[in-house]
């Protein structure tokens, strides 16, 4: 995972796709509502790809040590 891009964003299952995912190091939940669940968030750090997701905690843990950039929308509507 070095040198990856993230964004920060909503949470929202694809189609096809299980209803929620975890956390990349922690196993943190990612869940569109979270109303009642516990140590679950409905926003995170996504991959650009869309295949990983890393929790706000771990992302700040690991971002020096991967190298990992974020990608905001200015910058994506600039490709």
């Amino acid at each position: 995972m070095r040198k990856m891009e993230f964004e920060y964003k909503k949470f929202l299952p694809r189609k096809g796709q299980d209803a929620h995912t975890h956390c990349e190091f922690c196993w943190h939940k990612f869940m569109e509502n979270c109303d009642g669940v516990f140590d679950c968030s409905t926003h995170g750090f996504c991959s650009a790809d869309g295949q990983y997701w890393v929790c706000e905690e771990c992302f700040h843990d690991f971002r020096e040590l991967l190298s990992w950039r974020i990608v905001d929308d200015d910058e994506k509507s600039q490709e």
